[in-house]
């Protein structure tokens, strides 16, 4: 198996909530195991959790681990939201 397509042993949960007129509407609710490495450094591991395709509007991200692992416990951890280019 190559190593792009490993992941850490984690599960993580994953909802996204969009602002409607009647306030915040869950639009996603799942849970990601072992999410797949896209890319990485000497220094960063870019993993990607999901792609879903959402209208245009405003909208919030919860993303909590499922089980504990304190060997994660002291690694910065950055969530970020980006339109995906995919190829042919």
């Amino acid at each position: 198996m190559a190593l792009a397509e490993l992941g850490a042993e984690i599960e993580i949960s994953v909802a996204i909530f969009r602002r409607d007129e009647n306030g915040w509407e869950c639009v996603l609710d799942q849970n990601v195991s072992m999410p797949k490495v896209s890319s990485w450094s000497t220094y960063y591991l870019n993993s990607e959790l999901l792609a879903v395709r959402l209208v245009p509007g405003e909208y919030r991200l919860r993303a909590e681990t499922l089980i504990g692992l304190p060997t994660f416990s002291s690694v910065d951890t950055t969530i970020r939201v980006v339109k995906a280019y995919r190829g042919k």
